[in-house]
C-alpha cells in the first residue's frame, strides 16, 4: 500500500472530496438543505466524504513521507490558472487542506505559507459567484 498512498489520494480521496453534481442539484434545490446535510454531524457516522478525509490524515500522520506529495499535487491544483481550472477541483483541494490544517499548522514549512494560501485561495472566494464555494 505505501507506494502506492499517492496515487489512491489523487485518484480516490481527492475526488470523493470534491463538489458533485449531486451537491449542485441539491444546492439548486434547496441551499440551506446542502448546508445541514454537509454539516450534519449524523451524516457523518456513514459519509464516504468522511471516510476519505479520515484515510487522508491517518496516511498524512502515520506516513511523514505521504503529506509533501499530497501538499505538492494541492498547490499544482491551485496554481493552475482560474480560467483552466474546474472550480470544483479547487472545493476538493480547499477541502483536503482543510482537513490537514491542523497537521499543517504543525509544521514549520507549511506554517509560514498558510497565510499566503488563505488571502488568495480562501478569502478571494468570499465573493466567488458560485455559491458553493462561497459557502466552503
Amino acid at each position: 500500500m505505501k507506494p502506492h498512498m499517492h496515487a489512491i489520494i489523487v485518484e480516490v480521496v481527492f475526488p470523493i472530496m470534491c463538489y458533485t453534481d449531486e451537491d449542485q442539484e441539491l444546492w439548486e434545490d434547496d441551499p440551506y438543505e446542502f448546508i445541514r446535510f454537509k454539516y450534519d454531524v449524523y451524516e457523518d457516522f456513514v459519509s464516504p466524504v468522511t471516510a476519505a478525509q479520515c484515510l487522508l490524515r491517518s496516511a498524512t500522520e502515520k506516513r511523514k513521507q505521504v503529506l509533501d506529495p499530497v501538499m505538492n499535487f494541492c498547490v499544482q491544483i491551485l496554481n493552475t490558472p482560474a480560467e483552466t481550472r474546474d472550480p470544483r477541483q479547487k472545493d476538493g483541494i480547499l477541502h483536503m487542506i482543510g482537513t490537514l490544517s491542523d497537521i499543517l499548522l504543525k509544521k514549520k514549512k507549511y506554517k509560514d505559507h498558510m497565510e499566503s494560501m488563505l488571502v488568495h485561495h480562501v478569502f478571494a472566494e468570499t465573493t466567488s459567484p458560485l455559491g458553493y464555494m462561497r459557502a466552503r
